[in-house]
This record gives structure tokens, sequence and C-alpha cells, in this order.
């Protein structure tokens, strides 16, 4: 098609052209149609099955090298790779979690009360058990004193780790460590901390989103002057058996994310599969041959074209 090869004027100066270019610019690979078209040519070869094919072009179809296909594959392969992933999580996010299988017999026990401040443990034991045999992890909880960790460890969660080490020796425990002051009688108060360690196997249930929740609901009860620290702990897991199971709440984006991979993943395989046929057509064997404007193609004679 026409384009602009630039001008000027005696306000403007002069420009260069470009600006109006067609479709055969100089990169530009020849177009190539099953039908001819304007300044077309025609070209024949035979298919895999010894049939006499024809297609039309400005120009000879020229050898593509197997290297540049290969790159080609290379490049857009890792890019199909993240879209799949990308969709595969966000499947997963939708979907309930199944139960964990425990992988030996857990304790009998769920509670080690060092600090003492456990006063009803028949019916936490019954919840613990209860979210047990919902989830298959295997709660624990242990509650110290200040002075059991604060000398030896900067940090709780530190002493709450050498603890799950010391006492499991699986993935499948979901270990709550609370401590309190010595002093907490002749104070009135007690400035508690807790923390939290779960083993890798309970990932799928333990979800951040699931933890974040039930992180939100122990610590507001357990900052409620009229509630103990049992029935903080009871609450925190009975409540939490109503979402521990299911997938990601916020499923909305989910979804989202899996339409976005199977658009980004079309769009990659579309440019796979041009490259492939590309490479495909540029391997034949063509022949040019006059064009006929009968409407009925003439036979060709040349040499056989495989």
């Amino acid at each position: 098609m026409p384009h602009s090869s630039g001008g000027g004027s005696h306000s403007g100066g002069f420009h260069s052209g470009g600006h109006h270019s067609g479709g055969h610019s100089g990169s530009r690979a020849p177009r190539i149609s099953r039908r001819p078209y304007i300044n077309s040519r025609r070209f024949m070869y035979y298919d895999r099955y010894g049939r006499q094919q024809s297609i039309y072009s400005t120009a000879m179809p020229k050898k593509q090298s197997l290297l540049s296909l290969i790159i080609t594959l290379l490049i857009m392969i890792p890019f199909i790779l993240i879209s799949s992933v990308m969709m595969y999580t966000a499947y997963k996010q939708t979907k309930d979690a199944g139960t964990l299988t425990p992988l030996s017999t857990f304790e009998s026990t769920h509670i080690s009360d060092g600090a003492g401040v456990i006063d009803n443990d028949t019916q936490l034991e019954k919840t613990l058990k209860n979210f047990e045999s919902t989830t298959g992890i295997c709660p624990y909880i242990i509650t110290v004193s200040d002075s059991d960790w604060d000398q030896d460890y900067g940090y709780l969660e530190d002493y709450a780790y050498t603890l799950y080490l010391e006492n499991f020796d699986d993935e499948q425990h979901f270990l709550i460590v609370y401590s309190e002051p010595d002093n907490v009688i002749f104070d009135n108060f007690a400035d508690w901390s807790w923390e939290g360690i779960q083993g890798d196997d309970t990932d799928p249930i333990i979800t951040e989103e699931h933890f974040s929740k039930f992180q939100r609901d122990l610590q507001k009860y357990l900052t409620k002057d009229d509630v103990s620290v049992t029935d903080a702990f009871n609450t925190a897991f009975s409540d939490s058996l109503v979402y521990m199971m299911s997938g990601d709440t916020d499923k909305i984006n989910s979804y989202i994310m899996i339409c976005m991979g199977v658009f980004w993943g079309m769009i990659m395989l579309s440019v796979v599969c041009s490259a492939v046929r590309s490479y495909l057509i540029s391997c034949r064997e063509y022949h040019e041959v006059p064009m006929d404007y009968s409407g009925e193609e003439e036979p060709y004679y040349g040499p056989e074209i495989k």
C-alpha cells in the first residue's frame, strides 16, 4: 500500500516519511493467503498427500531456520508455564481443603498447663479433639511462665519453635505456647503473650488467611476481662471449624486470576502455533506459476514439488 516518503512546508520545515506506512514496509514479512489479492503472485506446492496446492504472496516464501523456531519456543514456554501455575494455584484456592491423614497416633492429651491457667481442661480437650478429627491436625496448647524462657530466649517465638522440635517429630501439629508473668497474682494484671507454630503439612488447611482469622479471634477473646484463658482457646478453636476446612473466602479474586491465566496462556499458545505454522510453511518446495484469472486453477506440469 502507498505510504508517504516525506515532505515539508514553509512554516513547518520538513518532515520524514513513514507516518502512514502501509502493510508492506521493508521489515514486514510478505502476506501469504489461500486466495489471490492485489499484486499477489501464485506459488504451487504438493501437500503430504501428493495433492497440488497453491498459495498467493507478493514474494517467494523464504526458508526459516530451525534455530529461530527453537529460540521462539524457548522464550514462550516459560510464560506458558507461569500462566499454568497461576491458574492451578488460583484453582486450589477455590477448593475446600481435605482432611489431613495422620502419620501416627496423636497424643491422648492436647494440653500441658505449666502456668496453671487452664481451669476447665475437660471441655477444652473435647474441643481440641474435635478440631483434630475434623482437620487431621493435632492441636496442642502449652502454657508457661515468662521466667521459663525469657533468660535464654530473646523472643517467645524462638522458645515455641524449640518446644515444637522437642515434643513432636512430624509436621502435622499446631502448637500454641501461652506465657504469663510469674507475679500475676500479686499485680492482678496478666501481660500475657502467645505464639503459634504449625508443621509444614498443615499449610493447606491452616492457610495464612485462616490463621489470621484465628489469630484475631483468639486475641479478641484473650483481651476480654470476663473471658478466661480456657474459654478464649475453647471459643477460638470452636469458631475456626466454620472456616478452617473451606477454600479461599475471596473466591472472586481467584476466578479473576484463573481467567487472566487462561487469557495469557491462549495468547502465548497462539504465538507458539503461529511460529510453528510459519516454519512448516517455509519448509515446502514452492514454484511460481502464472496467475489464473478465469476462476479455475491451471494444472501444474513442472517438476514434482515435495
